[in-house]
């Protein structure tokens, strides 16, 4: 018999929807919803204990990893001492379609924890473990980078339509004023994460990966 109790997160931006399975092979389910912040979190282990107990050493919590939503509560959890594990939401996908639940957040819950156990017993699941601070800062700085291209493609696009039409003079001042604030922007980011890569050798490998193997 495993000797573990898992819980499955279904995780949205206001909402946690919980499914904890206590004894493996057992059909009996607790479930709880609570709010995606940091009182929802301490209402959470106050739960886990009256649930489970104290010893919290034998949890296995799953979750997706969706958007930026799970990472307050992944951080959390783990500084708890608490084994989190994430799973692709293609794969968790794939696993909840041979479940006769009907789909609902408090479904995906209960689906989430069955596939975490198959995924245990089949030792095909790694725990997770959280970044490096100069990592997670790295991430930040990237991701606003990309950001702010994704701006500045816009506003290019706009003033490109612009020229085909008579726009008010208004109109195009405003976008090369936008185009320059982002130019200026994205100075300013790229340079910081130059010094901040600078600062910290071992990040040049994976920025090297990362553009050599786009996601």
């Amino acid at each position: 018999m495993m000797n573990f109790q898992v819980l499955g997160i279904d995780i949205s931006k206001n909402k946690l929807d919980c499914a904890l399975i206590r004894e493996i092979g057992s059909s009996k389910i607790k479930t709880k919803a609570l709010p995606n912040h940091l009182q929802g979190f301490n209402q959470l282990t106050e739960w886990l204990y009256k649930n489970i107990g104290e010893d919290l050493s034998l949890l296995k919590i799953f979750m997706e990893a969706t958007g930026v939503y799970h990472e307050a509560l992944a951080e959390y959890l783990h500084n708890k001492g608490i084994a989190v594990y994430l799973l692709n939401p293609a794969d968790s996908a794939h696993y909840a379609k041979y479940d006769s639940l009907h789909k609902t957040d408090k479904a995906d819950s209960q689906s989430l924890a069955r596939a975490g156990i198959d995924r245990l017993m089949h030792h095909k699941v790694r725990q997770w473990q959280p970044a490096a601070p100069h990592i997670k800062r790295l991430n930040a700085l990237l991701a606003r980078l990309d950001a702010l291209q994704s701006d500045l493609q816009r506003e290019d696009n706009r003033m490109e339509k612009a020229g085909f039409s008579a726009v008010p003079e208004a109109v195009s001042q405003s976008i090369s004023t936008m185009q320059t604030n982002l130019k200026q922007q994205i100075s300013t980011i790229t340079q910081e994460i130059e010094q901040h890569i600078d600062r910290h050798p071992d990040l040049k490998k994976t920025v090297l990966y990362c553009a050599a193997y786009p996601v």
